[in-house]
């Protein structure tokens, strides 16, 4: 009894798991990098003086600190595998255009100078056709660059992108 319970009460959390939308924010001009499930997990990159970067994960209501940059110990040994070659390169791209199609934005925003009038020329006819379909794109002549994304999917939707074609 108490196992069919416990076994219910798992799969009830694997259909939350694989229902809960997981969020991924990148804004450049406050400095928030983060993936986040609401109420589970949050994966924030954070600037650190001593060791240049600090992933914070915070798991439930615990909270680590790694970093990623510190140098190993150990050295790993290289492995010389033979490269398989890709049988069917269209099935892996039609995947992989599923699997981005099922990630919604929610907010894209571009600002860039790429310190070139000339070149900022040349991608102001991209970024007017971007702003009529993606979001907002824009070019300054002032030395500013912002990037802001949000995104946002379920992890349901990627499995389902990957198993079916």
């Amino acid at each position: 009894m108490y196992l069919l319970g416990f076994f219910i009460l798992v799969l009830l959390l694997l259909f939350y798991v694989l229902f809960k939308p997981v969020i991924l924010v990148v804004n450049t001009s406050t400095s928030e990098y983060y993936v986040q499930m609401k109420g589970l997990f949050k994966a924030s990159l954070i600037g650190d003086e001593e060791t240049v970067l600090k992933l914070n994960l915070k798991v439930l209501f615990f909270n680590y600190n790694f970093y990623p940059l510190r140098m190993k110990l150990k050295q790993k040994k290289e492995l010389n595998k033979p490269k398989g070659e890709i049988k069917n390169r269209r099935v892996l791209f039609k995947k992989g255009l599923k699997f981005i199609k099922s990630i919604k934005v929610n907010k894209m925003y571009v600002n860039i100078d790429t310190g070139d009038c000339i070149a900022n020329a040349k991608l102001y006819p991209m970024f007017t056709f971007f702003n009529y379909h993606f979001g907002t794109f824009k070019i300054n002549y002032m030395g500013e660059n912002e990037v802001v994304v949000n995104l946002k999917s379920r992890p349901w939707n990627l499995v389902k992108a990957i198993i079916n074609l």
